[in-house]
């Protein structure tokens, strides 16, 4: 239940100050616009769902709260923003996907698919949905372009394929 989302400054690496949001803060990511993202788990004991929030980080406040879908994880891909979710409260799953500059909202992938998270390859733009389902072996990622037309899949990838990570330059180890 702990709600305060804290702005750090960087160059100086110091606390510029907290901003009170709804409960259970989940994913941030910074916007093109200037606002912060953050989607919340919700608010169970009030059966309120996860929700996407836009955040100020000058007046330190929420601007707007996205109440006509849920979102728990999010990723931007050239100009949308991709949420998805999987609601304990009616057991329904969605991907969507929302213009960054107007906030319009257009389902994505396919309805009633329980996800856990979704990220973007910054280099082609695909969109990326991992399938929710706890300690259940064989899942598979899907793969969509842009329009939400299915690429491939990758199959038997382990109990909960959960995050990935997409690396634009190579990863020296260092020893």
């Amino acid at each position: 239940y702990w709600n305060p989302t804290y702005i750090i400054d960087i160059q100086n690496f110091v606390e510029v100050g907290p901003i009170t949001t709804p409960l259970n803060p989940l994913g941030l990511i910074a916007g093109w616009d200037g606002y912060l993202y953050l989607t919340t788990a919700g608010d169970w004991t009030n059966m309120i769902d996860s929700q996407l929030h836009r955040l100020d980080p000058n007046t330190k406040t929420v601007k707007k709260t996205f109440d006509t879908f849920a979102a728990s994880r999010m990723t931007v891909a050239g100009d949308y923003r991709y949420t998805c979710h999987t609601s304990w409260m009616d057991y329904q799953g969605d991907l969507n996907k929302s213009k960054l500059k107007n906030d319009a909202v257009t389902d994505f992938g396919p309805a009633n698919v329980y996800y856990y998270n979704v990220a973007a390859n910054p280099l082609t733009n695909y969109i990326y949905a991992m399938p929710e389902g706890m300690f259940m072996a064989g899942k598979t990622v899907t793969c969509y372009n842009s329009a939400g037309v299915e690429q491939y899949k990758l199959s038997n990838i382990g109990t909960r394929p959960s995050a990935i990570a997409f690396l634009t330059k190579t990863i020296h180890r260092v020893e």
